[in-house]
């Protein structure tokens, strides 16, 4: 996917789950948490941790 079309994709979205979320700054999922919540995402994210 183009940045653009991703763009769109999160501002038509109501809830972003997020897979795998993990607190570990080395995980990649760290990264992708911190991003959203730099842009603004946070009260839409739902932190999901599959056991």
């Amino acid at each position: 996917m183009k940045d653009a079309e991703i763009k769109s994709v999160l501002e038509r979205v109501k809830t972003i789950a997020l897979v795998g979320a993990s607190e570990k700054v080395s995980r990649p999922s760290y990264g992708v948490m911190a991003y959203l919540l730099e842009q603004g995402y946070g009260s839409r994210i739902q932190c999901v941790a599959p056991q």
